[in-house]
């Protein structure tokens, strides 16, 4: 109960925060109001958003790494981060799904078909279903740090220094 309520709260201040974004009205300015937000989880904690997006149609999709709750009995000092994809509703007042990961997430990236793909650290890359999140496709090519997709599907990543390209 209380993990759902922390990711809950903490979509909850991050899609306030990206709600906030709004062009300026004068057609001669390129000026932006933006208001972020860097806190999730709990207050002295590793947790972090490491990327974002959005889909076509206004879906907000977000990887973070958060820890355990220092409320966890049972919970280690030091105790690996975990990865989890949120997708929040286009207006950011809902929270549509959460999807946890046995690894680090460092970045996200969105092709033409609204899949989402992930930069997994050790887990590799990993290519999934926007909508229900079935992993369509893996790779392990070593620790995967950042990812972009083309339109058609095919991703590019950066491993070790060295970007690596699907086929």
């Amino acid at each position: 109960m209380k993990k759902s309520f922390l990711l809950l709260a903490a979509a909850v201040v991050l899609t306030t925060s990206v709600a906030g974004l709004r062009a300026d009205d004068e057609a001669d300015q390129n000026l932006f109001e933006i208001a972020v937000s860097s806190f999730l989880g709990e207050a002295g904690s590793d947790d972090a958003v490491t990327g974002a997006c959005i889909l076509s149609d206004g879906v907000i999709a977000l990887v973070a790494n958060l820890g355990k709750p220092s409320s966890d009995q049972d919970a280690k000092p030091g105790e690996s981060l975990r990865g989890v994809l949120m997708l929040l509703s286009a207006d950011g007042k809902r929270v549509i799904r959460s999807q946890e990961f046995p690894t680090l997430l460092h970045d996200l990236a969105v092709d033409a078909q609204d899949r989402l793909h992930l930069a997994a650290d050790e887990g590799g890359l990993i290519k999934l279903s926007p909508r229900d999140g079935e992993i369509l496709w893996t790779a392990r090519p070593g620790k995967v740090t950042r990812v972009d997709a083309g339109d058609d599907g095919h991703c590019a990543c950066i491993v070790d220094r060295t970007v690596c390209v699907s086929r």
